[in-house]
């Protein structure tokens, strides 16, 4: 579903503490509502995928500044 494109754990958690601060917008709560934060934090955490395979370092992921940050492999300036 969503591998075609790099998913971070960081961007994982940064997609769940968005849809946390709705749900505290909206002022759920009960049951209900903490049974739906569970079933994000399963689906935000299974689609985290392998970000070598986009050759992007895992330190590079989440970094806005380094979107496509290259992975050791394609480095011109290491032997």
């Amino acid at each position: 579903m969503h591998a075609h494109v790099p998913i971070s754990a960081a961007d994982a958690e940064d997609w769940l503490a968005l849809m946390e601060q709705a749900i505290a917008d909206m002022q759920l709560s009960g049951p209900p509502v903490d049974k739906m934060r569970a079933a994000f934090r399963r689906v935000a955490l299974m689609l985290v995928n392998d970000l070598g395979e986009w050759g992007m370092r895992k330190a590079a992921a989440g970094d806005p500044h380094l979107p496509n940050a290259p992975g050791p492999s394609s480095d011109p300036f290491k032997g």
